[in-house]
């Protein structure tokens, strides 16, 4: 599968790449150029203020790129699976396996990007029993670590959430969110695509970082790596509840954070302030 598979996909109708040529003959296959990402913030954001930008694209193109984002997003980015295991004395155990269907690294690009896996657990009567990966009014995570939420391989408090992403660290060892100090990376726990191996020639600059080098399940099988995929084990004290269960488990794609605008948002010029 290469790059142009998912981002400019292929169509088998014979296309004139030319105007005026009568005789020219249509070329196939040929690949749709819309370059679907997954993106949408900033187009939504350059649509909603095209006229301050300067901006003349018609608003039916920046709609079918925002169509086309959506579609990549949800039907070609992540399988996701959800498994009841058990109920042991006053836990109910379950799994969420996630499966990467990119090429590369998701969440991939600009570091602010961040991919966030919510599981909730409701009664009967429709009572949360329990919850992990929800969103403020500020779209921020809550109960998140604001340094650096660890990479879990068990999550079995909703003070833990899992949140897929690369945390950049300046010279001092601290979090930035400014490239020009990023020195390392205190976090990335992405998720590889299928066939990452640590024994890569490149690997140096594409790690695996922090907690999830050492999850027995983290792009592994049976110790084999290479999965492309990652299994958060769920542990949900019922504190004494009996009977049914719901349980939903999504993931929410951000790809600007709250968070990361913080250092930013400590000056004023009037790119800042417009942003």
């Amino acid at each position: 599968m290469t790059c142009q598979t998912c981002h400019m996909p292929k169509i088998e109708d014979p296309i004139k790449i030319a105007n005026g040529y009568v005789s020219l003959l249509g070329r196939t296959p040929f690949n749709l150029h819309t370059f679907a990402g997954a993106n949408s913030f900033m187009v939504q954001l350059i649509k909603d203020n095209k006229i301050s930008l300067g901006v003349t694209a018609p608003d039916k193109n920046f709609d079918s790129t925002l169509k086309a984002n959506t579609t990549l997003l949800r039907e070609q980015t992540l399988d996701l699976v959800s498994t009841y295991d058990s109920a042991v004395g006053d836990t109910a155990y379950f799994n969420i396996s996630l499966l990467n269907k990119a090429g590369h690294k998701f969440p991939s690009g600009y570091p602010s990007r961040r991919a966030v896996l919510q599981f909730i657990v409701l009664k009967a009567n429709g009572d949360t029993l329990f919850s992990s990966g929800i969103f403020d009014s500020n779209f921020e995570v809550a109960n998140i670590d604001t340094i650096l939420e660890p990479h879990h391989d068990i999550i079995n408090s909703s003070s833990r959430t899992q949140v897929y992403e690369m945390v950049m660290g300046d010279v001092n060892g601290d979090r930035t969110t400014v490239l020009e100090r990023a020195a390392d990376q205190l976090k990335d726990n992405r998720l590889p695509p299928l066939g990452f191996t640590t024994l890569h020639p490149v690997y140096d600059t594409c790690k695996i970082v922090g907690d999830a080098e050492f999850d027995s399940d983290f792009n592994k099988i049976s110790g084999i790596e290479g999965s492309g995929a990652d299994i958060v084990h769920y542990h949900v004290p019922l504190d004494g509840y009996i009977g049914d269960l719901t349980v939903y488990a999504n993931v929410y794609y951000q790809t600007l954070p709250p968070a990361f605008l913080s250092e930013m948002q400590q000056f004023s010029s009037a790119e800042i302030d417009t942003f």
